[in-house]
């Protein structure tokens, strides 16, 4: 959930802001208030690397990320454990993944997401190494 909560965002700024959130506590409306804050304030909330659309909701940027991508992500969390740790596959979870609102088009957001989630411990409590051996990008 961090992986994807600072992807999203993607600035340094905010995620030292924003802090690490644990999953039983996420603060959603924090985060919503906090981007809502700094971006009144005219701080960096968002990174210009690339681009965040709004997907046509009517709102706020900061309110469809959490709201919508990152609320749907975290719901799907279990499931997306399960799957890996069952099929031993990124490509499942990539997979699966890419239904979620935010996660799909392309497969970008997905990939960037578990390619940050490497460079935690996460993986090695699910397993090894992928079956399926990388992750590609479609």
């Amino acid at each position: 959930m961090n992986c994807a909560l600072f992807r999203y965002f993607g600035t340094w700024e905010f995620a030292e802001a924003v802090g690490w959130q644990d999953y039983e506590d996420f603060d959603f409306d924090g985060i919503k208030d906090l981007a809502a804050d700094r971006l009144a304030d005219g701080e960096r909330v968002f990174t210009g690397a690339y681009v965040i659309t709004n997907q046509g909701i009517s709102a706020p940027k900061q309110e469809v990320v959490v709201d919508i991508f990152l609320k749907g992500l975290h719901a799907a969390t279990p499931n997306l454990i399960q799957l890996a740790t069952v099929s031993q596959s990124w490509e499942k979870v990539a997979t699966s993944m890419r239904t979620l609102m935010g996660f799909g088009g392309t497969g970008f957001m997905t990939k960037e997401v578990l390619l940050d989630t490497t460079y935690t411990g996460f993986w090695n409590s699910v397993f090894e190494s992928p079956e399926d051996g990388t992750f590609s990008y479609p």
